[in-house]
């Protein structure tokens, strides 16, 4: 910008209102870096949770239309309250997150398990419903209600993918009630 232009601003505007307006573009810079991080983020996770990246996933999660985003947000009105839906929002895991590992690491050993023909009453199956109801716990803290009513929805493929929820196999979440219906009562004492 030439010194003569700069001279001008300088005249028209206090020092405070520059650097409000400086501290603006770096706050948008700094929203978009955190914004390229998340989609990192999430990119990294898709490839732990499926082992290679599939674009036909990924593209919806990390672009949405405005039409798919209000899909998205009238699946979520019509299932839950506005306290539900502020609760899961601030709690459920999302895939731009490190702490959404813990979740992708119980689907891979589900996998397993079905890949190594182990059984839901194995103690491997055990183990994993007690990792399922200790994180749940901590995701839902003792809102059993609620913790119910999104595991009905989250196992159906059609409120998931109207959610915008990270798509698991009807296997995956077959075996996990398996192991939660045998071990789960067990497991609350």
């Amino acid at each position: 910008m030439p010194l003569n232009d700069i001279s001008k601003i300088i005249n028209k505007i206090s020092i405070e209102q520059i650097l409000i307006l400086h501290k603006e573009t770096l706050e948008q810079k700094v929203r978009q870096v955190q914004e390229s991080l998340n989609h990192t983020n999430t990119i990294q996770n898709i490839i732990r949770l499926e082992g290679d990246l599939h674009w036909e996933r990924l593209l919806p999660i990390v672009h949405l239309s405005e039409q798919e985003t209000e899909q998205k947000s009238h699946a979520w009105t019509s299932l839950f309250n506005e306290e539900e839906q502020s609760v899961l929002r601030e709690r459920l895991p999302k895939m731009e997150e490190q702490e959404t590992q813990l979740w992708i690491n119980i689907i891979k050993r589900i996998e397993l398990c079905l890949k190594n023909n182990i059984k839901a009453d194995s103690e491997e199956a055990k183990l994993l419903a007690e990792d399922v109801l200790l994180l749940s716990n901590v995701l839902f803290q003792g809102d059993e209600a609620l913790a119910e009513k999104f595991w009905r929805v989250r196992k159906s493929e059609h409120y998931s993918q109207e959610m915008g929820l990270y798509p698991v196999s009807d296997k995956v979440t077959y075996f996990m009630d398996q192991a939660l219906a045998i071990h789960g009562e067990g497991l609350h004492k």
